[in-house]
């Protein structure tokens, strides 16, 4: 797990989320397959639910495409604040930028 915070040195909070997992099984009933996913808090308790392994295949992809745009959000920045760019015009940008890759938030799973 990334020891990653917003806000630099703050610490873990009830309810905050550390981690999501998921496992497969199948029904005793249908003998249909599907994911059990679970939310784990800082605080212990838990939230688990199921998913059909095609909603949990499209909220991995979705996952992946969010990791390989937050790194490249970081690079575009990083070279923004290098040219001098100031922290709201870098925003600005990359903002537009998002838009563009995806004009429509993603729909909840």
């Amino acid at each position: 797990m990334s020891d990653f915070r917003i806000g630099k040195g703050d610490e873990l909070r009830s309810g905050e989320l550390v981690g999501v997992s998921v496992l497969s099984g199948v029904s005793l009933f249908t003998g249909d397959g599907f994911c059990a996913v679970t939310a784990h808090l800082a605080d212990g308790p838990s939230f688990t639910g199921q998913l059909s392994p095609a909603e949990v295949r499209a909220m991995a992809l979705q996952w992946l495409e969010a990791a390989d745009a937050a790194e490249s959000d970081a690079a575009v920045v990083a070279e923004l604040r290098e040219l001098g760019s100031p922290d709201d015009v870098c925003m600005a940008f990359l903002n537009a930028l998002r838009r563009r890759r995806s004009p429509e938030p993603p729909e909840p799973f």
